[in-house]
């Protein structure tokens, strides 16, 4: 049952998801929508990288009284010749990743990368991640990376 409480509470929680995506996400505010229903905050709307739409869903599940973010946000992102997302994951991982790649193997299929082979630390595989993962034309990274010593 909805008292004037409870509205009062929907209605601070709403406003502090608003504020938090102005503020705390990299993702467009004006592109993502939120509603609130029993401390379950639902994000929709459009971004152009996947980044966003993780980065979106972060910053909201860690707010107070919220209970679970559904993120229903798309990724419209331009579709990109799967050459063209290979040797941009290589160029941003020569960037970003201390070691060789000779050791690493890349496949890319409507969007998805699948990125496999062994590094030499956690920190290595979560710099190959996290360049891969903001990459324009990719939409999902599937890491099957195996840290050895």
């Amino acid at each position: 049952e909805l008292n004037a409480e409870t509205f009062d509470t929907l209605a601070q929680l709403a406003e502090l998801v608003r504020r938090t995506l102005e503020w705390d996400s990299m993702a467009p505010d004006n592109a993502i929508a939120a509603t609130v229903e029993n401390g379950i905050v639902t994000l929709e709307g459009k971004v152009p990288y996947t980044s966003q739409r993780l980065d979106a869903a972060r910053v909201i599940t860690n707010l107070a009284d919220v209970r679970g973010v559904v993120n229903k946000i798309e990724v419209i992102e331009p579709r990109v010749a799967p050459h063209a997302v290979r040797a941009a994951i290589v160029d941003a991982l020569s960037r970003q990743a201390e070691r060789e790649m000779e050791h690493l193997q890349i496949d890319i299929v409507d969007g998805r990368v699948t990125l496999t082979g062994n590094v030499h630390s956690d920190a290595e595989r979560r710099a190959i991640i996290g360049a891969t993962t903001g990459l324009e034309g990719v939409e999902e990274v599937i890491p099957q990376l195996h840290v050895v010593a």
